[in-house]
């Protein structure tokens, strides 16, 4: 994965958290994602809009959230990630119809890319930016309901980072 290894010592890695910039609706709302954070106690640091119900599925996780940040704030929260967390809509929308998001590419993705830190993506895996992070090994795209890819992803980069 690309980024820079940077050696953490036992007090960094027990800071060791996911960093997600950006608002986050209810169709994306990575339930099985909050379960393996929740079961490892790993914190994920939010700044931007959560949705309620996203927010109601995180009860017992470490979750440090900032409603609002500058872009440039942003940008650096970004670089200053240990891993950056990219979701997209999950397969069935509020309606319960399937909804194809494996066309779907944010700006996100390519901040997230520019900030040059690994990237955990929870979406199609079939989709462009499962294929961009492939071919630019930047990170992993993991189906919503692949609770061992997730688990595997965050241990994965929790380690590298030893």
């Amino acid at each position: 994965m690309i980024g820079t290894n940077t050696n953490m010592n036992e007090t960094e890695m027990n800071n060791f958290h996911l960093t997600y910039v950006g608002t986050i609706t209810e169709s994306q709302n990575p339930v099985i994602l909050w379960d393996v954070l929740r079961e490892l106690d790993i914190e994920v640091r939010i700044t931007g809009a959560v949705d309620y119900t996203v927010k109601e599925s995180m009860q017992g996780i470490r979750v440090q959230m900032d409603d609002w940040a500058y872009h440039l704030e942003a940008v650096h929260m970004m670089r200053e990630a240990y891993v950056l967390l990219l979701l997209t809509k999950a397969p069935i929308g509020k309606s319960g119809k399937p909804y194809n998001a494996a066309g779907i590419l944010t700006g996100k993705l390519f901040e997230y890319l520019a900030a040059r830190r690994p990237i955990i993506g929870i979406g199609p895996i079939d989709g462009e930016a499962a294929e961009i992070l492939r071919q630019t090994g930047a990170g992993v795209m993991i189906d919503y309901n692949d609770y061992y890819g997730m688990r595997e992803a965050v241990l994965s980069c929790k380690n590298w980072m030893q």
